[in-house]
């Protein structure tokens, strides 16, 4: 069955409950699949006083067969945030998506490389840690691993903001690094959006 983009579960409706007391709010949220026999469940809490969010989550496959899933997170951060940013994580290896997602990709489609610097396709050296600038317009995808510890920091000295994430390596081994900086003129973005996701 055709998933479309993003996958079913980003695309349906979620059943949604809030709880919680004066110390510590948590939402919970379940979904049954359609199109895959799976039921997702997740809770996130948030405590008072706290920078921190937490973050749990099931899958549950209600089927007799095994089923693959791709099981991931999405947070995605918006252009203030991110022009003139840093992205920094302790990865060695930084493997660029394959096909070539956009011409404004600055990596060959499918190349291995050491993490953050790269060789661009024109054969300059280009340190991905550091966000594009205004005016800038390009599209790179790829997918970091061989993590020390899992976490990144992404910050804005000249906004004085920055967010920390951090997650199981066991669990997931693998982080997508993903720059829409108004590069896709194709579907489903057409240039007009100016989005980072880690």
């Amino acid at each position: 069955a055709a998933l479309g983009f993003h996958g079913e579960a980003s695309s349906v409706d979620w059943d949604y409950h809030c709880a919680g007391n004066g110390a510590m709010a948590r939402i919970e949220m379940d979904v049954q699949l359609v199109r895959s026999p799976f039921v997702l469940k997740r809770e996130v809490f948030i405590e008072s006083g706290s920078l921190t969010i937490r973050v749990r989550e099931t899958i549950v496959n209600q089927s007799d067969d095994a089923l693959h899933a791709m099981w991931g997170h999405h947070p995605a951060f918006a252009t203030k945030l991110l022009t003139g940013g840093r992205f920094e994580t302790r990865a060695h290896i930084f493997e660029s998506h394959a096909p070539d997602i956009s011409a404004t990709a600055r990596v060959a489609a499918g190349t291995v490389h050491s993490w953050p610097l790269v060789t661009g396709k024109d054969g300059r050296q280009i340190d991905l840690s550091y966000l594009p600038e205004d005016g800038q317009r390009l599209s790179e995808m790829g997918y970091l691993s061989d993590f020390e510890e899992g976490r990144f920091v992404l910050s804005n000295d000249s906004l004085g903001l920055a967010a920390e994430l951090c997650w199981d390596t066991k669990m997931f081994p693998h982080l997508w690094y993903w720059l829409e900086w108004e590069g896709s003129s194709e579907y489903p973005w057409y240039g007009r959006s100016r989005v980072a996701a880690f």
